[in-house]
Protein backbone atom coordinates (compact mmCIF):
# COMPACT_ATOMS: atom_id res chain seq x y z
CA UNK A 1 0.00 0.00 0.00
CA UNK A 2 1.47 3.40 -1.01
CA UNK A 3 2.35 5.72 1.87
CA UNK A 4 0.04 8.57 2.80
CA UNK A 5 0.94 12.28 2.63
CA UNK A 6 2.42 12.39 6.12
CA UNK A 7 4.75 9.47 5.33
CA UNK A 8 5.85 11.21 2.13
CA UNK A 9 6.66 14.41 3.97
CA UNK A 10 8.50 12.50 6.68
CA UNK A 11 10.53 10.83 3.96
CA UNK A 12 11.41 14.18 2.42
CA UNK A 13 12.58 15.54 5.77
CA UNK A 14 14.64 12.41 6.42
CA UNK A 15 16.44 12.80 3.07
CA UNK A 16 15.98 9.24 1.71
CA UNK A 17 18.42 7.77 -0.74
CA UNK A 18 15.89 7.87 -3.59
CA UNK A 19 12.91 10.12 -4.29
CA UNK A 20 9.44 8.69 -3.60
CA UNK A 21 7.92 7.02 -6.67
CA UNK A 22 6.03 9.47 -8.85
CA UNK A 23 3.09 7.08 -9.10
CA UNK A 24 2.60 7.31 -5.33
CA UNK A 25 2.35 11.05 -5.59
CA UNK A 26 -0.08 10.93 -8.49
CA UNK A 27 -2.21 8.49 -6.55
CA UNK A 28 -2.09 10.79 -3.54
CA UNK A 29 -3.46 13.66 -5.64
CA UNK A 30 -6.30 11.48 -6.94
CA UNK A 31 -7.21 9.90 -3.62
CA UNK A 32 -10.63 10.30 -2.06
CA UNK A 33 -9.04 12.36 0.71
CA UNK A 34 -7.97 14.90 -1.86
CA UNK A 35 -8.83 17.92 0.29
CA UNK A 36 -6.77 16.54 3.16
CA UNK A 37 -3.91 15.63 0.85
CA UNK A 38 -3.92 19.10 -0.71
CA UNK A 39 -3.85 20.71 2.71
CA UNK A 40 -0.89 18.60 3.79
CA UNK A 41 1.00 19.16 0.55
CA UNK A 42 0.41 22.91 0.80
CA UNK A 43 2.19 22.96 4.17
CA UNK A 44 5.45 21.65 2.74
CA UNK A 45 8.33 24.04 3.58
CA UNK A 46 9.33 24.36 -0.08
CA UNK A 47 11.81 27.17 0.45
CA UNK A 48 13.67 25.19 3.12
CA UNK A 49 13.57 21.91 1.18
CA UNK A 50 14.80 23.49 -2.07
CA UNK A 51 17.68 25.15 -0.22
CA UNK A 52 19.03 21.88 1.21
CA UNK A 53 21.80 20.00 -0.59
CA UNK A 54 20.10 17.55 -2.91
CA UNK A 55 16.71 18.96 -1.95
CA UNK A 56 15.59 19.57 -5.52
CA UNK A 57 16.28 15.96 -6.56
CA UNK A 58 14.13 14.65 -3.71
CA UNK A 59 11.39 17.25 -4.07
CA UNK A 60 11.07 17.48 -7.86
CA UNK A 61 8.79 14.41 -8.32
CA UNK A 62 6.34 16.00 -5.89
CA UNK A 63 6.14 19.42 -7.54
CA UNK A 64 3.61 18.65 -10.32
CA UNK A 65 1.20 17.31 -7.69
CA UNK A 66 1.15 20.33 -5.39
CA UNK A 67 -2.10 22.33 -5.09
CA UNK A 68 -2.48 24.79 -7.95
CA UNK A 69 -2.29 27.75 -5.59
CA UNK A 70 1.11 26.53 -4.33
CA UNK A 71 2.38 26.11 -7.88
CA UNK A 72 1.45 29.69 -8.76
CA UNK A 73 3.06 31.02 -5.58
CA UNK A 74 6.39 29.23 -6.13
CA UNK A 75 7.06 29.46 -9.89
CA UNK A 76 9.92 31.89 -9.38
CA UNK A 77 11.53 29.59 -6.80
CA UNK A 78 11.19 26.65 -9.18
CA UNK A 79 13.12 28.60 -11.79
CA UNK A 80 15.79 29.60 -9.28
CA UNK A 81 16.18 25.99 -8.14
CA UNK A 82 16.55 24.82 -11.74
CA UNK A 83 13.70 22.33 -12.09
CA UNK A 84 13.93 20.08 -15.15
CA UNK A 85 12.14 20.58 -18.46
CA UNK A 86 9.75 17.65 -17.99
CA UNK A 87 8.76 18.81 -14.50
CA UNK A 88 8.20 22.36 -15.76
CA UNK A 89 5.99 21.06 -18.59
CA UNK A 90 3.95 19.00 -16.12
CA UNK A 91 3.49 22.06 -13.89
CA UNK A 92 2.55 24.22 -16.89
CA UNK A 93 0.02 21.64 -18.08
CA UNK A 94 -1.78 21.76 -14.74
CA UNK A 95 -1.77 25.58 -14.68
CA UNK A 96 -3.36 25.67 -18.14
CA UNK A 97 -5.84 22.84 -17.52
CA UNK A 98 -9.41 24.25 -17.34
CA UNK A 99 -10.57 21.43 -15.06
CA UNK A 100 -7.72 22.10 -12.62
CA UNK A 101 -8.41 25.84 -12.60
CA UNK A 102 -12.12 25.24 -12.11
CA UNK A 103 -11.54 22.79 -9.24
CA UNK A 104 -9.08 25.16 -7.53
CA UNK A 105 -11.57 28.04 -7.70
CA UNK A 106 -8.79 30.56 -8.37
CA UNK A 107 -9.52 33.93 -9.93
CA UNK A 108 -7.60 36.06 -12.46
CA UNK A 109 -5.65 38.07 -9.86
CA UNK A 110 -3.83 34.94 -8.61
CA UNK A 111 -2.61 34.28 -12.13
CA UNK A 112 -1.71 37.95 -12.60
CA UNK A 113 0.40 37.86 -9.42
CA UNK A 114 2.30 34.83 -10.73
CA UNK A 115 2.68 36.50 -14.15
CA UNK A 116 4.33 39.59 -12.68
CA UNK A 117 6.42 37.55 -10.23
CA UNK A 118 8.35 35.33 -12.66
CA UNK A 119 11.37 36.22 -14.76
CA UNK A 120 11.15 33.30 -17.19
CA UNK A 121 8.86 33.61 -20.21
CA UNK A 122 8.28 29.85 -20.31
CA UNK A 123 5.33 30.16 -17.93
CA UNK A 124 3.52 32.87 -19.87
CA UNK A 125 1.39 30.65 -22.20
CA UNK A 126 0.19 28.48 -19.31
CA UNK A 127 -0.53 31.47 -17.05
CA UNK A 128 -2.44 33.25 -19.82
CA UNK A 129 -4.52 30.13 -20.48
CA UNK A 130 -5.17 29.61 -16.77
CA UNK A 131 -6.22 33.24 -16.33
CA UNK A 132 -8.68 32.86 -19.21
CA UNK A 133 -10.21 29.76 -17.62
CA UNK A 134 -10.34 31.49 -14.22
CA UNK A 135 -12.85 34.01 -15.59
CA UNK A 136 -15.48 31.35 -14.87
CA UNK A 137 -14.97 32.14 -11.18
CA UNK A 138 -16.00 35.76 -11.77
CA UNK A 139 -19.80 36.24 -11.56
CA UNK A 140 -21.56 37.84 -14.49
CA UNK A 141 -22.97 41.35 -14.17
CA UNK A 142 -26.17 42.26 -15.95
CA UNK A 143 -26.81 45.58 -17.63
CA UNK A 144 -24.27 48.17 -18.76
CA UNK A 145 -21.14 48.86 -16.71
CA UNK A 146 -18.53 51.60 -16.95
CA UNK A 147 -15.14 50.52 -15.54
CA UNK A 148 -12.60 53.29 -14.89
CA UNK A 149 -9.02 52.26 -14.09
CA UNK A 150 -6.19 54.43 -12.81
CA UNK A 151 -2.88 53.27 -14.32
CA UNK A 152 0.26 52.39 -12.39
CA UNK A 153 -0.75 48.96 -11.12
CA UNK A 154 -1.12 45.75 -13.14
CA UNK A 155 -3.42 44.41 -10.42
CA UNK A 156 -5.85 47.29 -10.94
CA UNK A 157 -5.71 46.85 -14.72
CA UNK A 158 -6.30 43.09 -14.65
CA UNK A 159 -9.13 43.50 -12.16
CA UNK A 160 -10.82 46.09 -14.36
CA UNK A 161 -10.35 44.04 -17.54
CA UNK A 162 -11.61 40.80 -16.01
CA UNK A 163 -14.59 42.55 -14.46
CA UNK A 164 -15.48 44.18 -17.78
CA UNK A 165 -15.14 40.85 -19.59
CA UNK A 166 -17.79 39.32 -17.33
CA UNK A 167 -20.33 42.09 -17.92
CA UNK A 168 -23.19 41.76 -20.36
CA UNK A 169 -22.14 45.14 -21.76
CA UNK A 170 -19.14 47.14 -20.55
CA UNK A 171 -16.88 50.06 -21.38
CA UNK A 172 -13.45 50.13 -19.73
CA UNK A 173 -11.54 53.40 -19.81
CA UNK A 174 -8.31 54.84 -18.50
CA UNK A 175 -8.89 57.38 -15.74
CA UNK A 176 -8.65 60.74 -17.49
CA UNK A 177 -8.10 58.99 -20.83
CA UNK A 178 -9.73 56.91 -23.49
CA UNK A 179 -11.57 53.64 -23.97
CA UNK A 180 -9.77 50.29 -24.08
CA UNK A 181 -11.14 47.86 -26.70
CA UNK A 182 -12.16 44.51 -25.22
CA UNK A 183 -11.82 41.27 -27.19
CA UNK A 184 -14.18 38.34 -26.56
CA UNK A 185 -12.60 35.24 -24.98
CA UNK A 186 -9.21 36.96 -24.59
CA UNK A 187 -7.08 36.09 -21.58
CA UNK A 188 -6.97 39.07 -19.19
CA UNK A 189 -3.16 38.67 -19.16
CA UNK A 190 -2.96 39.04 -22.94
CA UNK A 191 -5.29 42.04 -22.57
CA UNK A 192 -2.86 43.45 -19.98
CA UNK A 193 -0.08 43.33 -22.58
CA UNK A 194 -2.35 45.11 -25.08
CA UNK A 195 -3.25 47.73 -22.47
CA UNK A 196 0.39 48.67 -22.03
CA UNK A 197 0.94 48.88 -25.79
CA UNK A 198 -2.21 50.92 -26.52
CA UNK A 199 -2.23 54.71 -26.42
CA UNK A 200 -5.18 55.45 -24.15
CA UNK A 201 -4.36 59.07 -23.47
CA UNK A 202 -6.73 60.41 -26.11
CA UNK A 203 -10.30 60.50 -24.89
CA UNK A 204 -12.76 58.52 -26.97
CA UNK A 205 -16.52 58.96 -26.68
CA UNK A 206 -18.30 56.59 -24.32
CA UNK A 207 -22.07 56.34 -24.56
CA UNK A 208 -24.01 57.38 -21.48
CA UNK A 209 -26.67 55.32 -19.78
CA UNK A 210 -24.65 52.89 -17.66
CA UNK A 211 -26.34 50.96 -14.87
CA UNK A 212 -23.24 51.20 -12.64
CA UNK A 213 -19.79 52.77 -12.53
CA UNK A 214 -16.74 50.96 -11.11
CA UNK A 215 -13.68 53.05 -10.24
CA UNK A 216 -10.40 51.27 -9.44
CA UNK A 217 -7.92 53.84 -8.16
CA UNK A 218 -4.93 54.33 -5.89
CA UNK A 219 -6.62 57.02 -3.79
CA UNK A 220 -10.18 58.25 -4.01
CA UNK A 221 -11.19 61.88 -4.01
CA UNK A 222 -14.51 63.49 -4.73
CA UNK A 223 -18.13 62.48 -4.62
CA UNK A 224 -19.90 60.28 -7.20
CA UNK A 225 -22.80 61.64 -9.17
CA UNK A 226 -26.23 60.95 -7.77
CA UNK A 227 -28.40 58.39 -9.46
CA UNK A 228 -26.03 55.82 -10.93
CA UNK A 229 -24.49 53.45 -8.34
CA UNK A 230 -20.72 53.84 -7.98
CA UNK A 231 -18.35 51.19 -6.65
CA UNK A 232 -14.96 52.55 -5.65
CA UNK A 233 -11.92 50.37 -4.95
CA UNK A 234 -8.95 52.18 -3.37
CA UNK A 235 -5.69 50.21 -3.47
CA UNK A 236 -3.20 52.41 -1.60
CA UNK A 237 -1.92 51.56 1.86
CA UNK A 238 -4.00 53.19 4.55
CA UNK A 239 -4.15 53.65 8.30
CA UNK A 240 -6.69 51.62 10.24
CA UNK A 241 -8.34 54.67 11.78
CA UNK A 242 -8.34 56.74 8.60
CA UNK A 243 -11.58 58.43 7.63
CA UNK A 244 -13.55 56.72 4.87
CA UNK A 245 -15.90 58.44 2.41
CA UNK A 246 -19.50 58.43 3.50
CA UNK A 247 -22.15 57.92 0.86
CA UNK A 248 -25.79 58.79 1.42
CA UNK A 249 -27.90 55.84 2.63
CA UNK A 250 -29.86 54.31 -0.21
CA UNK A 251 -27.59 55.84 -2.86
CA UNK A 252 -26.26 52.44 -3.91
CA UNK A 253 -22.65 53.66 -3.71
CA UNK A 254 -19.99 51.44 -2.15
CA UNK A 255 -16.40 52.12 -1.08
CA UNK A 256 -13.85 49.31 -0.62
CA UNK A 257 -10.14 49.05 0.08
CA UNK A 258 -7.75 46.49 -1.34
CA UNK A 259 -8.12 44.07 -4.26
CA UNK A 260 -8.31 40.30 -4.37
CA UNK A 261 -10.23 37.68 -6.29
CA UNK A 262 -12.97 37.88 -3.65
CA UNK A 263 -13.52 41.49 -4.78
CA UNK A 264 -15.27 40.21 -7.91
CA UNK A 265 -18.07 38.86 -5.71
CA UNK A 266 -18.84 42.14 -3.99
CA UNK A 267 -20.91 43.93 -6.63
CA UNK A 268 -23.55 41.21 -7.11
CA UNK A 269 -23.75 40.70 -3.34
CA UNK A 270 -23.99 44.46 -2.75
CA UNK A 271 -26.74 44.92 -5.30
CA UNK A 272 -28.76 42.01 -3.93
CA UNK A 273 -28.39 42.56 -0.19
CA UNK A 274 -27.03 46.02 0.64
CA UNK A 275 -27.61 48.74 -1.94
CA UNK A 276 -31.08 49.83 -0.84
CA UNK A 277 -30.36 49.61 2.90
CA UNK A 278 -26.81 50.58 3.85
Amino acid sequence: MPPGPLHLIAGLRAAPAAPPPAQWLAQLRRTRTRDHAATVLATLPLVDLLARPGGLARLEPLLPHLPLSALLAHLRRFDAAGIGFETAMAVAARIADPAEVRAAGLGPLRFAAAWTGVDSRRWEPALAAGARHSLEAVPRLRGRTLVVVEPGSDTRIVFGIALAQRCDDADIVLLGGGRFPLRPEESPLHALVRWHSTDLRAATPVAVGHDRVVLVTEQYFGEPDAGVPHYVWETRRHHRHEHEPEFAPGSGHGFFRGLGDASFLIIPWWEEFVAGDQ
